[in-house]
């Protein structure tokens, strides 16, 4: 999969430019997903993507094969988001009304009970990461929502891995104090 996207790079350098949208499919879902537990705005999220790969293409020719492009796009993600949030133009726009769909796949043999159960502790958990401080927000989202591993975080944000272990570790302590204060023992 990796040396699929290397190859579809040095495809679109060498003149296929048409290849580059095959990057945006595969990878616009998460990166939107990715900045919008940060930025909290989904227009935000969208435009910041755009801007996201319009860097990137710009960039291609930088990008080195010896690294895997999927850190690579998403440093360029964080960084975009980074300048976003330090501009006047970013306001905390947090919507009460976002809902997270329950797991099309679940499983049907499943007490539909524990399924709805479930769903809600998930959906109290994701507006918990939303009030975490960004640089904790940045790493658990990273971890858990976009499955990377702690040395591609460490690359992502420039961290070094302790700091990633660290910041992950702590995120999750408060976690469950706020998830605690809010509605109880987990």
């Amino acid at each position: 999969m990796e040396n699929e996207d290397k190859e579809i790079v040095e495809r679109v350098i060498n003149g296929e430019v048409g290849l580059f949208e095959l990057l945006v499919k595969k990878y616009e879902n998460g990166i939107v997903g990715f900045i919008y537990k940060i930025v909290l705005n989904y227009e935000d999220a969208v435009e910041l993507a755009q801007e996201t790969f319009i860097k990137l293409y710009s960039s291609l020719d930088k990008y080195d094969p010896k690294f895997k492009f999927s850190t690579w796009l998403f440093t360029i993600a964080k960084n975009k988001t980074i300048d976003f949030l330090r501009s006047n133009k970013y306001e905390n726009n947090f919507d009460d009304s976002r809902k997270i769909k329950p797991n099309r796949f679940s499983d049907i043999t499943k007490n539909p009970e524990e399924e709805l159960l479930k769903n809600e502790f998930y959906e109290k958990v994701i507006l918990i990461i939303d009030e975490l401080p960004i640089e904790y927000k940045e790493v658990i989202t990273l971890r858990y929502l976009n499955n990377f591993s702690y040395n591609e975080i460490s690359e992502i944000t420039d961290l070094p891995l302790g700091t990633v272990k660290n910041r992950i570790f702590r995120a999750k302590i408060l976690i469950r104090e706020i998830f605690e204060k809010k509605f109880g023992k987990i």
